[in-house]
């Protein structure tokens, strides 16, 4: 390869490479999100009993006065979802919901901030409602941590999906409560689409202690 070329081909990768630093330092997410959830899963019963403490720092360049998690085993299905599912999945000759229409339970039992015992203000939103709005005890300055604690219960309903259970095979795809992405266009809560559309979320470490028969492989 000429000389010339090969120059070029080395400062268009140079270029590229300061272009995508550039970006990456101008973005904000928050930062060190960290899952720690405790769970009793019975099968038997199909529901999940569990206790979430989210922990992470607002690395963004505004207070926050309330936080915004995504809650997808919530889904409130309409009429047309329903159609629409059955109508695609039948294709497939599949029965999206092999014992009838079963929309689950999601159930919120507490929400509290930190080691403190106050019950927080919180919200269902969203036309589907998977959106759950959280208002802080005080607004969260940048560069502030926070860990917030949900207590929840979970029946499982039973269909084919991403989310559901049939013939002991369980999917539990998006099963708790999950921080929204927030960042320069702000928070980040569009609807839950329920034909295979990618969820949009921040990595995060987890630690998950799960309680459940020994018949079953996780």
């Amino acid at each position: 390869m000429p000389d010339s070329r090969r120059a070029l081909k080395n400062k268009i990768f140079y270029l590229t490479l300061v272009i995508v630093l550039i970006f990456m330092g101008s973005a904000f997410a928050f930062e060190d999100i960290h899952y720690d959830i405790t769970c009793d899963f019975n099968p038997d019963d199909k529901t999940i009993e569990a206790k979430e403490e989210v922990s992470f720092k607002n690395n963004s360049s505004s207070e926050l006065k309330e936080l915004y998690f995504r809650i997808y085993p919530n889904h409130k299905f309409s009429r047309q979802e329903i159609d629409n599912l059955c109508k695609y999945t039948s294709a497939l000759k599949i029965d999206p919901f092999p014992g009838g229409f079963d929309p689950g339970v999601f159930r919120i039992n507490s929400i509290t901030q930190g080691s403190g015992s106050l019950q927080l203000k919180y919200q269902i939103e969203g036309k589907d409602e998977t959106v759950l709005k959280v208002v802080l005890e005080k607004p969260l300055k940048p560069q502030e941590s926070v860990s917030i604690n949900i207590d929840f219960f979970l029946q499982i309903p039973r269909r084919y999906g991403r989310y559901g259970y049939n013939n002991n095979i369980f999917a539990l795809h998006r099963w708790y409560p999950i921080l929204s992405v927030l960042d320069e266009e702000g928070w980040h809560n569009e609807p839950d689409y329920i034909f295979q559309i990618p969820y949009f979320s921040e990595a995060a470490t987890y630690e998950i202690n799960l309680t459940l028969l020994k018949e079953y492989n996780v």
